[in-house]
């Protein structure tokens, strides 16, 4: 069971760069039953290529040849974290094989023997993933994958921050795997491991790597803010009013071509703003009465009449959602998403004389701001992390999927609150220092 490469390159899309290429025209064959380790360059694109076996991620270009089905290749992720959102060790082992439809029975006995196969005990699985050592974390992110008896194992850095006892566990079990006929693919930075265990060896060069650079200008946070308070007030006070929307969606694309921010991304928001639009609608048809009737039927008794405001208020929404929510990403794009708190805080230092222990009621503001402005990144990004994890070990994307990730999530967010939290009290943080870096605007009533 081998895996072929042939010229492949991978496109990155992000705001700026329509076209940043992490891997440009690959070539390269990895060949069954040995352990292969993938070396290289930080950012070469390593990691990359593990996704892209596993089907992850799809090429830019070229081909992928592979004997072997994508649910027959197991990933482990290069962070442990990444791959747990079950609750206990149990539930994160086994989670694989309840999307492939097996029996209790069958799940309690590969779980009991995978576990054994590492050298675990059995109390390790009513512990909480959160409670494990990074080496106990390290074997059971491998035994989630192992159980599904993979006939093709990828493992991102899975060395990393052990110690040389419980690296030469792991690559004992990795060559006990290849007794097994599994293929074994490892990323790794380690040159003495590689020459020890490596029976065959890809390393990525840097000028296989194309960088984006972002040219973009940075605009002054205080300007970004009454631009955009502006556009939104516009959008907001002129509803169904089809010149504003023409006049704010004209000024938003001189922006986008000023800025060269990648349009694909903004109209991906369409997506979730649709489906919101569609559930308001729904909700809409029930509760309006009133407008031009549309429709009337009489069901089980009863005459169901629909009239058109509800979807004339809908579409109304739905262009203020995605007009105001392009505003936004224009915004942040334009300007570092802090510097614009910075700015908003520098607009209300004249109320400090205003309130009482109005510095105090500022400054928590603008602890609260910034901290929205860091976890909403935080919050994508774990979302996103959980899913490709759900996906690796089987899960269909849907409805299931997207509830699934809720508690989880919710669970991570507050480990970095906490954190956070950490990292501000052994900086002696206190509630009256300066936070703008703009320093503080202030009204000269005396001329």
């Amino acid at each position: 069971m081998s895996i072929k490469f042939n010229d492949v390159s991978y496109t990155y899309k992000d705001y700026f760069s329509k076209d940043s290429l992490i891997l440009e025209n690959l070539s390269f064959v990895i060949p069954k039953n040995k352990i292969t380790f993938i070396t290289g360059e930080s950012g070469a694109g390593k990691s990359t290529i593990l996704q892209l076996i596993k089907g992850l991620k799809t090429p830019k270009s070229g081909t992928i040849i592979s004997t072997v089905d994508t649910s027959d290749i197991g990933l482990v992720f290069q962070h442990p974290e990444i791959q747990f959102f079950k609750s206990t060790v149990k539930k994160e082992i086994e989670y694989g094989l309840k999307n492939i439809k097996l029996s209790e029975n069958e799940i309690e006995i590969k779980v009991i023997n995978v576990i054994k196969r590492l050298d675990l005990s059995k109390e390790i699985l009513k512990k909480s993933t959160s409670e494990l050592s990074a080496g106990e974390k390290r074997l059971v992110a491998i035994a989630s994958i192992l159980v599904m008896n993979p006939k093709f194992l990828l493992l991102d850095e899975p060395l990393a921050s052990l110690d040389g006892i419980m690296s030469k566990k792991i690559m004992h079990l990795l060559q006990g795997l290849v007794s097994d006929n599994v293929t074994v693919v490892v990323v790794s930075h380690n040159d003495r491991i590689i020459e020890k265990y490596s029976q065959n060896k890809i390393t990525l060069l840097k000028n296989k790597i194309k960088e984006s650079i972002n040219n973009h200008i940075n605009i002054d946070g205080r300007i970004n803010l009454i631009i955009t308070l502006l556009l939104i007030l516009l959008v907001v006070i002129k509803p169904l009013s089809f010149y504003t929307y023409i006049c704010v969606g004209v000024i938003e694309l001189i922006f986008i071509h000023i800025f060269k921010i990648n349009i694909i991304f903004i109209l991906k928001q369409l997506k979730p703003i649709l489906y919101t639009s569609l559930f308001i609608l729904l909700f809409n048809i029930f509760i309006i009465k009133s407008g031009n009737l549309i429709y009337q039927e009489i069901i089980f008794n009863n005459i169901i009449k629909i009239y058109d405001t509800p979807f004339l208020q809908t579409l109304n929404i739905f262009f203020q959602l995605f007009l105001i929510t392009v505003i936004t990403q224009i915004s942040v794009v334009m300007t570092n998403p802090l510097e614009i708190i910075d700015a908003f805080i520098y607009f209300l230092h004249p109320f400090e004389r205003i309130f009482k222990n109005g510095k105090e009621k500022i400054d928590k503001v603008s602890l609260l701001l910034t901290l929205c402005v860091q976890f909403i990144p935080i919050i994508l990004l774990e979302g996103s992390n959980i899913m490709m994890s759900q996906k690796n070990r089987g899960a269909k994307k849907g409805i299931k999927m997207y509830i699934s990730i809720l508690i989880p999530l919710f669970q991570r967010v507050i480990e970095h609150a906490s954190n956070l939290s950490d990292g501000m009290e052994i900086r002696n943080y206190k509630i009256g220092k300066k936070r703008s870096s703009y320093g503080s605007f202030k009204w000269n009533w005396k001329k």
